[in-house]
Protein backbone atom coordinates (compact mmCIF):
# COMPACT_ATOMS: atom_id res chain seq x y z
CA UNK A 1 0.00 0.00 0.00
CA UNK A 2 2.93 2.33 0.68
CA UNK A 3 5.04 1.40 -2.35
CA UNK A 4 6.29 4.55 -4.07
CA UNK A 5 5.37 4.70 -7.74
CA UNK A 6 7.78 6.57 -10.05
CA UNK A 7 6.46 5.39 -13.42
CA UNK A 8 3.07 4.30 -14.68
CA UNK A 9 4.41 0.93 -15.72
CA UNK A 10 5.39 0.34 -12.10
CA UNK A 11 1.82 1.12 -11.08
CA UNK A 12 0.42 -1.20 -13.73
CA UNK A 13 2.63 -4.07 -12.62
CA UNK A 14 1.94 -3.35 -8.96
CA UNK A 15 -1.84 -3.43 -9.57
CA UNK A 16 -1.93 -6.74 -11.46
CA UNK A 17 -3.88 -9.77 -10.29
CA UNK A 18 -2.28 -13.21 -10.38
CA UNK A 19 -3.71 -16.65 -9.56
CA UNK A 20 -3.29 -16.96 -5.81
CA UNK A 21 -2.07 -13.36 -5.35
CA UNK A 22 -4.31 -10.39 -5.92
CA UNK A 23 -3.43 -6.71 -6.02
CA UNK A 24 -3.34 -4.91 -2.67
CA UNK A 25 -6.69 -4.02 -1.10
CA UNK A 26 -8.07 -3.94 2.40
CA UNK A 27 -8.93 -7.43 3.70
CA UNK A 28 -12.39 -6.25 4.75
CA UNK A 29 -15.00 -3.65 3.79
CA UNK A 30 -16.21 -1.16 6.36
CA UNK A 31 -19.69 -0.61 4.94
CA UNK A 32 -20.35 2.23 7.40
CA UNK A 33 -17.60 4.21 5.66
CA UNK A 34 -18.60 3.52 2.08
CA UNK A 35 -18.37 6.86 0.23
CA UNK A 36 -21.68 8.33 -0.87
CA UNK A 37 -22.35 7.88 -4.62
CA UNK A 38 -23.86 11.38 -4.78
CA UNK A 39 -22.14 14.71 -4.21
CA UNK A 40 -24.00 17.93 -3.41
CA UNK A 41 -22.81 21.54 -3.48
CA UNK A 42 -25.47 23.22 -1.32
CA UNK A 43 -26.28 25.91 -3.87
CA UNK A 44 -29.32 26.92 -5.92
CA UNK A 45 -30.57 24.19 -8.22
CA UNK A 46 -32.31 24.18 -11.57
CA UNK A 47 -34.55 21.17 -12.19
CA UNK A 48 -34.01 19.68 -15.63
CA UNK A 49 -36.71 18.35 -17.96
CA UNK A 50 -36.60 14.63 -18.70
CA UNK A 51 -36.25 13.07 -22.12
CA UNK A 52 -39.80 12.74 -23.45
CA UNK A 53 -39.14 10.09 -26.06
CA UNK A 54 -36.84 9.93 -29.07
CA UNK A 55 -37.75 8.10 -32.30
CA UNK A 56 -34.20 7.04 -33.19
CA UNK A 57 -33.82 3.29 -33.93
CA UNK A 58 -31.21 1.04 -32.31
CA UNK A 59 -28.50 2.06 -34.75
CA UNK A 60 -29.23 5.69 -33.91
CA UNK A 61 -26.66 5.17 -31.17
CA UNK A 62 -24.02 5.30 -33.90
CA UNK A 63 -25.72 7.33 -36.66
CA UNK A 64 -26.19 11.10 -36.14
CA UNK A 65 -29.82 12.17 -35.99
CA UNK A 66 -31.51 15.41 -37.10
CA UNK A 67 -30.18 18.37 -35.06
CA UNK A 68 -32.46 19.76 -32.36
CA UNK A 69 -32.26 23.19 -30.73
CA UNK A 70 -29.93 23.34 -27.76
CA UNK A 71 -32.03 24.48 -24.82
CA UNK A 72 -32.81 23.41 -21.27
CA UNK A 73 -35.14 20.63 -22.45
CA UNK A 74 -32.67 19.06 -24.86
CA UNK A 75 -29.75 19.50 -22.46
CA UNK A 76 -31.80 17.78 -19.75
CA UNK A 77 -32.50 14.90 -22.14
CA UNK A 78 -28.81 14.44 -22.96
CA UNK A 79 -27.75 14.48 -19.32
CA UNK A 80 -30.48 12.05 -18.31
CA UNK A 81 -29.67 9.53 -21.05
CA UNK A 82 -25.93 9.82 -20.42
CA UNK A 83 -25.70 9.98 -16.61
CA UNK A 84 -29.18 9.83 -15.06
CA UNK A 85 -30.75 7.12 -12.94
CA UNK A 86 -32.21 4.09 -14.73
CA UNK A 87 -33.79 2.11 -11.87
CA UNK A 88 -33.95 1.52 -8.14
CA UNK A 89 -33.26 -2.01 -6.93
CA UNK A 90 -34.41 -3.42 -3.60
CA UNK A 91 -33.66 -6.69 -1.80
CA UNK A 92 -34.35 -7.66 1.83
CA UNK A 93 -34.75 -4.07 2.95
CA UNK A 94 -31.68 -2.76 1.14
CA UNK A 95 -32.03 -0.46 -1.87
CA UNK A 96 -29.64 1.09 -4.37
CA UNK A 97 -29.75 3.09 -7.58
CA UNK A 98 -28.65 2.05 -11.05
CA UNK A 99 -27.60 4.58 -13.68
CA UNK A 100 -27.54 4.80 -17.45
CA UNK A 101 -23.73 4.68 -17.35
CA UNK A 102 -22.33 1.55 -15.67
CA UNK A 103 -19.65 1.56 -13.01
CA UNK A 104 -17.31 -0.91 -11.34
CA UNK A 105 -19.15 -2.21 -8.29
CA UNK A 106 -21.86 0.43 -8.90
CA UNK A 107 -19.57 2.89 -7.07
CA UNK A 108 -19.68 5.70 -9.68
CA UNK A 109 -16.49 7.73 -9.23
CA UNK A 110 -17.41 9.94 -12.22
CA UNK A 111 -18.79 13.44 -11.59
CA UNK A 112 -20.18 15.78 -14.26
CA UNK A 113 -19.69 19.56 -14.51
CA UNK A 114 -20.90 21.93 -17.24
CA UNK A 115 -19.65 25.25 -18.56
CA UNK A 116 -22.58 27.05 -20.22
CA UNK A 117 -21.43 30.10 -22.24
CA UNK A 118 -24.62 32.13 -22.56
CA UNK A 119 -28.28 32.55 -21.61
CA UNK A 120 -29.94 32.64 -18.19
CA UNK A 121 -27.98 29.56 -17.13
CA UNK A 122 -24.56 30.88 -18.19
CA UNK A 123 -21.89 29.73 -15.76
CA UNK A 124 -20.37 26.65 -14.13
CA UNK A 125 -22.76 23.92 -13.00
CA UNK A 126 -22.65 20.50 -11.37
CA UNK A 127 -25.02 17.78 -12.58
CA UNK A 128 -26.83 16.00 -9.74
CA UNK A 129 -28.21 12.66 -11.06
CA UNK A 130 -30.15 11.85 -7.88
CA UNK A 131 -32.55 14.75 -8.54
CA UNK A 132 -31.78 15.29 -12.24
CA UNK A 133 -30.84 18.89 -11.62
CA UNK A 134 -28.04 21.39 -12.05
CA UNK A 135 -26.36 23.03 -9.05
CA UNK A 136 -24.75 26.40 -9.71
CA UNK A 137 -21.05 26.59 -8.88
CA UNK A 138 -20.09 29.91 -10.44
CA UNK A 139 -21.40 32.72 -12.64
CA UNK A 140 -19.47 33.94 -15.65
CA UNK A 141 -17.34 37.03 -15.18
CA UNK A 142 -16.72 39.36 -18.14
CA UNK A 143 -13.19 37.99 -18.60
CA UNK A 144 -14.51 34.43 -18.74
CA UNK A 145 -17.26 35.33 -21.21
CA UNK A 146 -14.62 36.92 -23.43
CA UNK A 147 -12.36 33.86 -23.17
CA UNK A 148 -15.21 31.52 -24.18
CA UNK A 149 -16.13 33.78 -27.11
CA UNK A 150 -12.50 33.89 -28.31
CA UNK A 151 -12.40 30.10 -28.09
CA UNK A 152 -15.41 29.90 -30.42
CA UNK A 153 -17.80 28.53 -27.79
CA UNK A 154 -21.07 30.24 -28.69
CA UNK A 155 -23.79 27.63 -29.24
CA UNK A 156 -22.77 24.50 -27.36
CA UNK A 157 -21.67 23.61 -23.83
CA UNK A 158 -18.57 22.10 -22.29
CA UNK A 159 -19.15 18.90 -20.31
CA UNK A 160 -16.34 18.08 -17.90
CA UNK A 161 -15.89 14.63 -16.34
CA UNK A 162 -13.93 14.12 -13.13
CA UNK A 163 -13.17 11.14 -10.90
CA UNK A 164 -13.39 10.81 -7.13
CA UNK A 165 -10.72 8.16 -6.66
CA UNK A 166 -11.81 7.36 -3.12
CA UNK A 167 -15.11 5.90 -4.28
CA UNK A 168 -13.23 3.05 -5.98
CA UNK A 169 -10.17 2.73 -3.73
CA UNK A 170 -12.40 2.23 -0.67
CA UNK A 171 -13.32 -1.17 -2.13
CA UNK A 172 -10.72 -2.08 -4.75
CA UNK A 173 -7.51 -0.69 -3.28
CA UNK A 174 -4.51 -0.25 -5.53
CA UNK A 175 -6.33 -1.41 -8.67
CA UNK A 176 -8.96 1.33 -8.36
CA UNK A 177 -7.31 3.87 -10.66
CA UNK A 178 -7.82 1.39 -13.51
CA UNK A 179 -11.52 1.12 -12.71
CA UNK A 180 -11.96 4.89 -12.59
CA UNK A 181 -10.52 5.07 -16.12
CA UNK A 182 -12.73 2.25 -17.40
CA UNK A 183 -15.73 4.08 -15.96
CA UNK A 184 -14.59 7.21 -17.78
CA UNK A 185 -14.62 5.31 -21.08
CA UNK A 186 -18.16 4.09 -20.42
CA UNK A 187 -19.26 7.62 -19.48
CA UNK A 188 -17.73 9.15 -22.62
CA UNK A 189 -19.55 6.63 -24.81
CA UNK A 190 -22.84 7.37 -23.03
CA UNK A 191 -22.36 11.12 -23.49
CA UNK A 192 -21.47 10.79 -27.16
CA UNK A 193 -24.45 8.55 -27.90
CA UNK A 194 -26.90 10.79 -26.03
CA UNK A 195 -25.57 13.89 -27.79
CA UNK A 196 -25.84 12.13 -31.17
CA UNK A 197 -29.50 11.29 -30.55
CA UNK A 198 -30.13 15.04 -30.39
CA UNK A 199 -28.09 15.65 -33.53
CA UNK A 200 -25.10 17.17 -31.75
CA UNK A 201 -21.45 16.31 -31.89
CA UNK A 202 -19.47 15.24 -28.83
CA UNK A 203 -15.80 16.09 -29.22
CA UNK A 204 -13.06 15.26 -26.73
CA UNK A 205 -10.97 18.44 -26.30
CA UNK A 206 -7.20 18.09 -26.13
CA UNK A 207 -6.82 20.25 -23.04
CA UNK A 208 -4.11 19.81 -20.44
CA UNK A 209 -5.19 18.46 -17.06
CA UNK A 210 -4.12 21.76 -15.47
CA UNK A 211 -6.41 23.68 -17.83
CA UNK A 212 -9.26 21.26 -17.14
CA UNK A 213 -8.82 21.77 -13.42
CA UNK A 214 -9.09 25.55 -13.77
CA UNK A 215 -11.93 25.41 -16.30
CA UNK A 216 -14.01 23.12 -14.06
CA UNK A 217 -13.30 25.02 -10.84
CA UNK A 218 -11.42 22.18 -9.18
CA UNK A 219 -8.73 24.38 -7.66
CA UNK A 220 -10.78 26.62 -5.40
CA UNK A 221 -13.28 24.65 -3.31
CA UNK A 222 -12.77 23.73 0.31
CA UNK A 223 -12.45 20.06 -0.57
CA UNK A 224 -12.94 17.52 2.20
CA UNK A 225 -9.65 15.82 2.93
CA UNK A 226 -8.83 12.99 0.46
CA UNK A 227 -12.09 13.58 -1.49
CA UNK A 228 -10.90 15.91 -4.23
CA UNK A 229 -11.97 15.39 -7.83
CA UNK A 230 -9.41 14.34 -10.43
CA UNK A 231 -9.72 16.16 -13.81
CA UNK A 232 -10.30 13.62 -16.55
CA UNK A 233 -11.91 14.89 -19.75
CA UNK A 234 -13.69 17.92 -21.20
CA UNK A 235 -15.99 17.46 -24.18
CA UNK A 236 -17.65 19.99 -26.43
CA UNK A 237 -21.32 19.10 -26.92
CA UNK A 238 -23.44 20.98 -29.44
CA UNK A 239 -23.62 21.99 -33.11
CA UNK A 240 -20.38 21.66 -35.03
CA UNK A 241 -17.97 24.44 -34.07
CA UNK A 242 -14.38 25.47 -34.67
CA UNK A 243 -12.84 25.81 -31.22
CA UNK A 244 -9.54 27.48 -30.36
CA UNK A 245 -8.19 25.46 -27.45
CA UNK A 246 -5.35 27.87 -26.64
CA UNK A 247 -7.89 30.32 -25.27
CA UNK A 248 -9.26 27.65 -22.94
CA UNK A 249 -5.78 26.72 -21.69
CA UNK A 250 -5.53 30.17 -20.05
CA UNK A 251 -9.10 30.36 -18.77
CA UNK A 252 -9.55 32.81 -15.83
CA UNK A 253 -10.33 31.45 -12.38
CA UNK A 254 -13.92 31.19 -11.16
CA UNK A 255 -15.51 33.05 -8.29
CA UNK A 256 -17.02 29.86 -6.89
CA UNK A 257 -20.14 29.27 -4.85
CA UNK A 258 -20.84 26.49 -2.37
CA UNK A 259 -18.67 23.63 -1.16
CA UNK A 260 -18.69 19.95 -2.08
CA UNK A 261 -20.35 17.63 0.39
CA UNK A 262 -18.25 15.17 2.36
CA UNK A 263 -18.65 11.62 1.10
CA UNK A 264 -17.25 9.54 3.95
CA UNK A 265 -15.17 9.75 7.12
CA UNK A 266 -11.61 8.75 7.94
CA UNK A 267 -10.84 7.02 4.64
CA UNK A 268 -7.17 7.27 3.74
CA UNK A 269 -5.97 7.58 0.14
CA UNK A 270 -4.05 4.75 -1.50
CA UNK A 271 -0.68 6.24 -2.31
CA UNK A 272 -0.02 4.31 -5.58
CA UNK A 273 -3.46 5.34 -6.86
CA UNK A 274 -2.81 9.02 -6.14
CA UNK A 275 0.63 8.76 -7.75
CA UNK A 276 -0.72 7.06 -10.86
CA UNK A 277 -3.23 9.89 -11.26
CA UNK A 278 -0.49 12.53 -10.98
CA UNK A 279 1.86 10.69 -13.34
CA UNK A 280 -0.78 10.37 -16.08
CA UNK A 281 -1.93 13.99 -16.29
CA UNK A 282 -2.38 15.40 -19.80
CA UNK A 283 0.25 17.95 -20.80
CA UNK A 284 -0.49 20.97 -22.97
CA UNK A 285 -0.29 20.06 -26.66
CA UNK A 286 -1.20 16.37 -26.33
CA UNK A 287 -3.12 14.91 -29.24
CA UNK A 288 -5.57 12.07 -29.60
CA UNK A 289 -4.35 9.68 -32.33
CA UNK A 290 -6.81 9.71 -35.19
CA UNK A 291 -7.75 6.76 -37.39
CA UNK A 292 -10.00 7.13 -40.43
CA UNK A 293 -12.27 4.31 -41.59
CA UNK A 294 -14.77 4.78 -44.39
CA UNK A 295 -17.08 1.90 -43.46
CA UNK A 296 -20.15 2.86 -41.41
CA UNK A 297 -22.47 0.80 -39.24
CA UNK A 298 -25.14 -1.27 -40.99
CA UNK A 299 -28.83 -0.94 -40.19
CA UNK A 300 -30.19 -3.82 -38.15
CA UNK A 301 -33.55 -4.38 -36.40
CA UNK A 302 -33.95 -3.73 -32.72
CA UNK A 303 -35.70 -1.60 -30.09
CA UNK A 304 -35.43 2.18 -30.05
CA UNK A 305 -32.04 3.55 -29.03
CA UNK A 306 -33.53 5.23 -25.97
CA UNK A 307 -34.96 1.89 -24.86
CA UNK A 308 -31.55 0.23 -25.09
CA UNK A 309 -29.99 2.99 -23.01
CA UNK A 310 -32.62 2.74 -20.28
CA UNK A 311 -32.74 -1.05 -20.01
CA UNK A 312 -28.97 -1.67 -19.98
CA UNK A 313 -28.00 -3.83 -17.03
CA UNK A 314 -25.04 -6.01 -16.07
CA UNK A 315 -25.71 -9.74 -16.17
CA UNK A 316 -24.90 -11.59 -12.95
CA UNK A 317 -25.31 -15.12 -14.31
CA UNK A 318 -26.05 -16.66 -17.71
CA UNK A 319 -28.21 -19.50 -19.01
CA UNK A 320 -26.04 -22.02 -20.91
CA UNK A 321 -27.11 -22.78 -24.46
CA UNK A 322 -27.21 -21.45 -28.02
CA UNK A 323 -28.88 -18.03 -27.71
CA UNK A 324 -26.84 -16.25 -30.38
CA UNK A 325 -26.18 -17.14 -34.02
CA UNK A 326 -23.21 -16.17 -36.13
CA UNK A 327 -25.07 -13.46 -38.08
CA UNK A 328 -26.06 -11.76 -34.82
CA UNK A 329 -22.53 -12.23 -33.54
CA UNK A 330 -21.08 -10.44 -36.58
CA UNK A 331 -23.64 -7.63 -36.35
CA UNK A 332 -22.83 -6.85 -32.71
CA UNK A 333 -19.08 -6.82 -33.43
CA UNK A 334 -19.45 -4.35 -36.30
CA UNK A 335 -19.88 -1.15 -34.20
CA UNK A 336 -16.67 -1.96 -32.32
CA UNK A 337 -14.42 -1.47 -35.32
CA UNK A 338 -16.29 0.69 -37.83
CA UNK A 339 -16.54 4.45 -38.24
CA UNK A 340 -19.18 6.28 -36.19
CA UNK A 341 -19.31 9.25 -33.77
CA UNK A 342 -18.52 7.26 -30.64
CA UNK A 343 -15.26 5.99 -32.08
CA UNK A 344 -14.04 9.56 -32.65
CA UNK A 345 -13.40 9.69 -28.90
CA UNK A 346 -10.89 6.85 -28.82
CA UNK A 347 -7.55 5.86 -30.33
CA UNK A 348 -9.04 2.85 -32.18
CA UNK A 349 -6.09 0.60 -31.46
CA UNK A 350 -7.77 -2.17 -29.46
CA UNK A 351 -7.29 -5.77 -30.55
CA UNK A 352 -10.04 -8.07 -29.29
CA UNK A 353 -9.23 -11.65 -28.31
CA UNK A 354 -12.61 -13.41 -28.42
CA UNK A 355 -13.38 -16.79 -26.87
CA UNK A 356 -16.45 -18.18 -28.62
CA UNK A 357 -18.24 -20.64 -26.34
CA UNK A 358 -21.77 -21.06 -27.71
CA UNK A 359 -22.59 -19.31 -30.98
CA UNK A 360 -24.76 -21.19 -33.44
CA UNK A 361 -22.95 -21.74 -36.74
CA UNK A 362 -19.52 -20.75 -35.40
CA UNK A 363 -16.79 -23.07 -34.16
CA UNK A 364 -15.72 -22.94 -30.55
CA UNK A 365 -12.32 -21.40 -30.22
CA UNK A 366 -10.18 -18.31 -29.84
CA UNK A 367 -10.63 -15.52 -32.42
CA UNK A 368 -9.00 -12.17 -33.04
CA UNK A 369 -10.83 -9.03 -34.22
CA UNK A 370 -8.73 -6.15 -35.57
CA UNK A 371 -9.63 -2.76 -36.98
CA UNK A 372 -7.71 -3.15 -40.25
CA UNK A 373 -5.66 -5.51 -42.38
CA UNK A 374 -2.50 -3.70 -41.26
CA UNK A 375 -3.34 -4.23 -37.58
CA UNK A 376 -4.08 -7.88 -38.28
CA UNK A 377 -0.70 -8.32 -39.98
CA UNK A 378 1.10 -6.67 -37.06
CA UNK A 379 -0.69 -8.94 -34.59
CA UNK A 380 0.33 -11.99 -36.61
CA UNK A 381 3.93 -10.95 -36.04
CA UNK A 382 3.35 -10.35 -32.32
CA UNK A 383 1.46 -13.54 -31.43
CA UNK A 384 2.57 -17.14 -31.28
CA UNK A 385 3.38 -18.86 -34.58
CA UNK A 386 1.11 -21.75 -33.57
CA UNK A 387 -2.00 -19.67 -34.37
CA UNK A 388 -3.59 -20.29 -37.78
CA UNK A 389 -5.04 -16.77 -38.43
CA UNK A 390 -7.80 -18.33 -40.57
CA UNK A 391 -10.09 -15.59 -42.00
CA UNK A 392 -13.74 -15.83 -40.98
CA UNK A 393 -16.11 -15.05 -43.84
CA UNK A 394 -18.75 -12.45 -42.95
CA UNK A 395 -20.90 -9.75 -44.57
CA UNK A 396 -19.78 -6.93 -42.27
CA UNK A 397 -16.23 -6.23 -43.49
CA UNK A 398 -14.84 -7.50 -40.21
CA UNK A 399 -11.14 -8.33 -39.96
CA UNK A 400 -11.91 -11.45 -37.94
CA UNK A 401 -9.70 -14.55 -37.85
CA UNK A 402 -9.78 -17.87 -36.03
CA UNK A 403 -6.58 -18.26 -34.05
CA UNK A 404 -7.17 -21.68 -32.55
CA UNK A 405 -10.24 -23.96 -32.44
CA UNK A 406 -11.31 -25.70 -29.25
CA UNK A 407 -13.18 -25.31 -25.99
CA UNK A 408 -11.72 -22.26 -24.23
CA UNK A 409 -14.27 -22.00 -21.42
CA UNK A 410 -11.84 -23.13 -18.71
CA UNK A 411 -9.24 -20.57 -19.82
CA UNK A 412 -11.80 -17.75 -20.00
CA UNK A 413 -13.04 -18.54 -16.51
CA UNK A 414 -9.58 -18.86 -14.98
CA UNK A 415 -8.38 -15.63 -16.57
CA UNK A 416 -11.45 -13.77 -15.24
CA UNK A 417 -10.55 -14.49 -11.61
CA UNK A 418 -12.45 -17.79 -11.86
CA UNK A 419 -15.79 -16.05 -12.44
CA UNK A 420 -18.30 -18.44 -14.00
CA UNK A 421 -19.92 -15.70 -16.08
CA UNK A 422 -16.88 -15.71 -18.37
CA UNK A 423 -17.44 -19.36 -19.32
CA UNK A 424 -21.22 -19.83 -19.15
CA UNK A 425 -21.84 -17.07 -21.70
CA UNK A 426 -22.14 -17.08 -25.47
CA UNK A 427 -18.66 -15.58 -25.71
CA UNK A 428 -16.16 -13.61 -23.66
CA UNK A 429 -13.27 -11.44 -24.74
CA UNK A 430 -10.12 -9.67 -23.64
CA UNK A 431 -9.13 -6.22 -24.91
CA UNK A 432 -5.46 -5.73 -25.79
CA UNK A 433 -4.28 -2.12 -26.01
CA UNK A 434 -0.82 -0.85 -27.00
CA UNK A 435 1.36 0.20 -24.07
CA UNK A 436 4.57 1.25 -25.78
CA UNK A 437 3.87 4.97 -25.25
CA UNK A 438 3.20 4.82 -21.51
CA UNK A 439 6.75 5.84 -20.64
CA UNK A 440 7.03 8.81 -23.02
CA UNK A 441 3.37 9.92 -23.20
CA UNK A 442 1.94 8.76 -19.87
CA UNK A 443 -1.55 10.15 -20.53
CA UNK A 444 -2.00 7.38 -23.10
CA UNK A 445 -2.43 5.09 -20.08
CA UNK A 446 -5.76 6.78 -19.44
CA UNK A 447 -6.66 6.76 -23.13
CA UNK A 448 -6.18 2.99 -23.36
CA UNK A 449 -8.68 2.38 -20.58
CA UNK A 450 -11.09 4.93 -22.03
CA UNK A 451 -11.05 3.03 -25.31
CA UNK A 452 -11.69 -0.25 -23.52
CA UNK A 453 -14.57 1.28 -21.55
CA UNK A 454 -16.10 2.79 -24.68
CA UNK A 455 -15.99 -0.58 -26.46
CA UNK A 456 -17.50 -2.22 -23.39
CA UNK A 457 -20.38 0.26 -23.48
CA UNK A 458 -21.09 -0.58 -27.12
CA UNK A 459 -21.14 -4.27 -26.20
CA UNK A 460 -23.66 -3.53 -23.43
CA UNK A 461 -26.04 -1.86 -25.90
CA UNK A 462 -25.57 -4.52 -28.56
CA UNK A 463 -26.34 -7.26 -26.05
CA UNK A 464 -29.60 -5.51 -25.12
CA UNK A 465 -30.47 -5.09 -28.81
CA UNK A 466 -30.35 -8.87 -29.22
CA UNK A 467 -32.31 -9.64 -26.04
CA UNK A 468 -29.15 -10.67 -24.20
CA UNK A 469 -27.05 -9.06 -21.49
CA UNK A 470 -23.41 -8.11 -21.08
CA UNK A 471 -21.04 -7.79 -18.15
CA UNK A 472 -17.79 -5.89 -17.94
CA UNK A 473 -15.08 -7.75 -16.01
CA UNK A 474 -12.37 -5.68 -14.35
CA UNK A 475 -11.10 -8.54 -12.17
CA UNK A 476 -8.85 -10.78 -14.28
CA UNK A 477 -5.39 -12.32 -14.07
CA UNK A 478 -3.50 -9.82 -16.17
CA UNK A 479 -0.76 -11.98 -17.62
CA UNK A 480 -2.74 -15.16 -18.21
CA UNK A 481 -3.99 -14.03 -21.62
CA UNK A 482 -0.48 -12.77 -22.45
CA UNK A 483 0.92 -16.19 -21.67
CA UNK A 484 -1.71 -17.98 -23.72
CA UNK A 485 -0.99 -15.73 -26.71
CA UNK A 486 2.78 -15.92 -26.04
CA UNK A 487 3.01 -12.14 -26.14
CA UNK A 488 6.43 -10.89 -25.15
CA UNK A 489 7.71 -7.44 -24.22
CA UNK A 490 5.66 -4.43 -23.16
CA UNK A 491 3.98 -3.45 -26.41
CA UNK A 492 0.54 -4.80 -25.49
CA UNK A 493 -1.41 -5.11 -22.25
CA UNK A 494 -4.72 -6.73 -21.40
CA UNK A 495 -6.89 -3.88 -20.02
CA UNK A 496 -10.49 -5.17 -19.83
CA UNK A 497 -12.59 -8.31 -20.15
CA UNK A 498 -16.22 -8.61 -21.19
CA UNK A 499 -18.75 -11.42 -21.46
CA UNK A 500 -22.20 -11.70 -23.03
CA UNK A 501 -25.09 -14.16 -22.89
CA UNK A 502 -28.70 -14.82 -21.95
CA UNK A 503 -29.19 -13.57 -18.38
CA UNK A 504 -30.43 -15.72 -15.55
CA UNK A 505 -32.92 -13.39 -13.84
CA UNK A 506 -32.87 -13.15 -10.05
CA UNK A 507 -36.53 -12.79 -9.05
CA UNK A 508 -35.55 -11.82 -5.50
CA UNK A 509 -34.53 -8.37 -6.73
CA UNK A 510 -37.33 -5.87 -7.21
CA UNK A 511 -36.95 -2.99 -9.64
CA UNK A 512 -38.81 0.31 -9.72
CA UNK A 513 -38.57 3.29 -12.04
CA UNK A 514 -36.39 6.21 -10.90
CA UNK A 515 -37.54 9.73 -9.99
CA UNK A 516 -41.08 8.58 -9.07
CA UNK A 517 -44.01 10.89 -9.86
CA UNK A 518 -41.64 13.68 -10.93
CA UNK A 519 -40.57 11.67 -13.99
CA UNK A 520 -42.90 13.46 -16.42
CA UNK A 521 -42.65 16.98 -15.08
Amino acid sequence: MSQLIHHLREYHEHSKHYPGRYADALPFLDWDRQPSPFRHWGTNQVELPFCQGLPAPARGLYQPQAPQPLNLESLGGVLELAFGLSAQKTHEGASWWLRMNPSSGNLHPTEVHLVVPQGLSAGLWHYQPLHHSLEVRGLLADSQTLALAKAGLQQGVLVGLTSILLRESWKYGVRSFRYCQLDLGHALACLAAAAGLYGWECRLLELSSAAQSKLLGLEGPNWPSHENEEPEAVCYVGPRADLQLKDLETFPRWNLQGNPSALSSENLPWQPVEEAAQLSWFLQGWQLPKAAFSVGVSDTPGPLAETLIRQRRSGQAFVPGLHLNQEQFFSLLEPLVTNHPLTQLITRQAQLVIFVHQVEGLRQGCYLLSTSQQDLSEMQQALSSRFAFTPVKNNYNLWLVLLEPGDARALAKQAACNQAIASQSSFSLAMLLPSGTWDTQPWTYRLGYWEAGCLGQILYWEAERLGLRGTGIGCYHDDQIHEYLELSGNQWQDLYHFTLGLPLVDDRLQSTAPYGPNRNR
